[in-house]
């Protein structure tokens, strides 16, 4: 009875534990049904975590790129700039070598013919002092020579001036003259007119003459020269004709040295009968002057 007492007890803890055991199992798989979800959970998590991580490492890895990019084409840009400038500041140093060895060589070459130069100015002043001495020794003759020389001049300024006082007085009493033998002249002229009008009448009264309005007479030139004047050119067969039929002419002369002749020819009838010629002359001295005067053409009408 016992026996079967601590049996029934035994079968009962028995069942107790299987159901304490059956209990702990469901909650051993509520547990790990939870444990499950618990490390899906995780899982899920961890990898948006990684994800995540994942993605910022990425953008700030890219981000890095990009700055180190940007930092290395800086870079690259700052040795490109570099260089050329050594490159420039190469060129130019050699530009500036290249000039010095010119000028240089231009100097050297300018030394050179300074050189000559200075040798070839020594030599000429060697002869230079030579005649420099030459010149002292000669002094004492050139100063004597010098100083009559100046008493020449002195006496020959002196002499100028008295025939320069001689040349004025000459030259105002010519002037003086010639001004005489001009109204002379001018009062001859005016007489010879004169009568030329006189003349003119005296022939051709018992005639009508058709004879322009203006003064009969043309003062053509009235020159004064120093060289004796060119002789007049010979008459042209038109000129003769002309005086033959009725023209006159009034020439008078001056040549200096030899007399003043007046000549008058005067055309007669249709037949070239002239008259004889008249002369008038006078004593004429001085410059070289010819007073030409020339009628018109007078037509005789019958």
């Amino acid at each position: 009875m016992v026996w079967e007492q601590k049996k029934d007890e035994l079968e009962g803890r028995v069942t107790e534990l299987e159901e304490t055991v059956s209990d702990r199992e469901f909650q051993v798989a509520c547990l790990q049904d939870q444990l499950k979800s618990l490390e899906t959970f995780k899982a899920e998590t961890l990898s948006n975590i990684v994800k995540e991580s994942k993605d910022e490492a990425l953008l700030k890895l890219q981000n890095e790129i990009i700055d180190l990019e940007r930092r290395l084409h800086s870079r690259t840009m700052d040795v490109e700039m570099a260089r050329i400038d050594a490159d420039t500041q190469m060129r130019w140093k050699e530009e500036q070598l290249q000039e010095g060895v010119s000028r240089q060589l231009k100097l050297m070459a300018t030394e050179k013919e300074l050189r000559e130069t200075v040798s070839e100015k020594d030599g000429e002043l060697r002869e230079l002092r030579q005649l420099l001495d030459r010149a002292r020794s000669d002094g004492g003759k050139k100063e004597r020579e010098v100083t009559r020389l100046t008493t020449e001049l002195g006496e020959a300024n002196k002499t100028s001036s008295e025939l320069e006082k001689k040349l004025e007085e000459a030259v105002v009493s010519h002037a003086r003259h010639l001004q005489e033998m001009t109204a002379q002249k001018d009062t001859r002229i005016a007489e010879l007119s004169k009568a030329l009008e006189e003349l003119q009448s005296e022939i051709l009264g018992s005639e009508t003459v058709a004879a322009p309005e203006r003064n009969p007479l043309d003062f053509a030139t009235v020159s004064t020269q120093t060289d004796p004047p060119p002789p007049p050119p010979s008459p042209s067969p038109q000129e003769e004709a002309k005086v033959g039929e009725g023209a006159a002419v009034l020439q008078v002369s001056n040549i200096p040295d030899t007399s003043l002749t007046v000549t008058n020819g005067l055309g007669g009838s249709e037949t070239e009968e002239r008259e004889e010629e008249g002369e008038l002359t006078m004593e004429s001295h001085g410059l070289i002057e010819e007073v030409r005067i020339y009628t018109h053409t007078y037509t005789l009408i019958h």
